[in-house]
């Protein structure tokens, strides 16, 4: 029965914890958000660009073997 009757206080200990931490975050500048907006996306299609040419070249390869082989 304490647990129960100590829960507002603990959640009321929690939140002030947790606008303490808020007001330590440094969070970027637009600029920022931007910049390393642009990189992800340029990474994703850079990545995918090279999937793309590795699932291609094991299409490829797949196709001779199973040529080669009368299939």
């Amino acid at each position: 029965m304490e647990d129960l009757l100590g829960y507002p206080r603990r959640a009321q200990k929690f939140l002030q914890d947790v606008r303490a931490e808020m007001k330590l975050v440094v969070w970027p500048s637009p600029s920022e958000v931007r910049s390393t907006t642009l990189v992800v996306i340029m990474t994703t299609v850079l990545f995918a660009f090279f999937l793309w040419l590795v699932d291609k070249g094991s299409e490829r390869v797949v196709a001779a073997i199973l040529k080669a082989h009368g299939h």
